[in-house]
């Protein structure tokens, strides 16, 4: 994974906070989605949550699954690690919320048809919990220009997870 031009020269904390800005913009354009809280900390402290939304199943939005969704942004220089995957599992299991969504430039680690490493824990989540994780590489929000494109972006990662098994 490269990160481009002025990423490079951005912290990990503003390369984060962008990404939390990218995040909620698709969110917020896209029908039956209301954002939260951004950056919510837990009362004690367990962890923090990037954005947090709640879903209307909306017809021209993600029509299934209302409740609380939780988007962890991760604008690193290296694929997101098993370990950092399944924090985000304990942190979907203590919200009770269904779909999680975990950006990052550079994708997960392991291999999707082998399901290892970090794909091993969101096959784990999804067959063991019903938790779904899916996960959105920033390449393919460039060239989302509203919400129906972002919707359709969620519906099919969805869509290749339960159905097909790809994650």
């Amino acid at each position: 994974c490269i990160l481009k031009g002025n990423d490079l020269k951005l912290s990990t904390t503003a390369r984060g906070n962008s990404l939390e800005e990218l995040a909620a913009h698709c969110f917020e354009k896209t029908a039956g989605f209301v954002i939260t809280g951004r950056n919510v900390k837990h009362a004690l402290q367990v962890h923090e949550i990037d954005v947090m939304m709640w879903n209307y199943p909306h017809e021209d939005g993600f029509n299934i699954f209302q409740g609380p969704w939780i988007v962890e942004c991760k604008h690193w220089l290296d694929q997101v690690g098993a370990n950092e995957v399944r924090n985000f599992l304990g942190k979907l299991t203590y919200m009770r919320a269904e779909v999680g969504i975990i950006i990052s430039p550079c994708g997960i680690t392991g291999n999707a048809a082998k399901k290892n490493a970090a794909f091993g824990v969101v096959h784990g989540a999804f067959l063991g919990q019903n938790v779904k994780i899916l996960t959105v590489k920033t390449d393919e929000l460039v060239n989302i220009s509203d919400g129906k494109e972002f919707s359709k972006l969620l519906r099919d990662k969805y869509i290749n997870v339960s159905a097909y098994g790809k994650f």
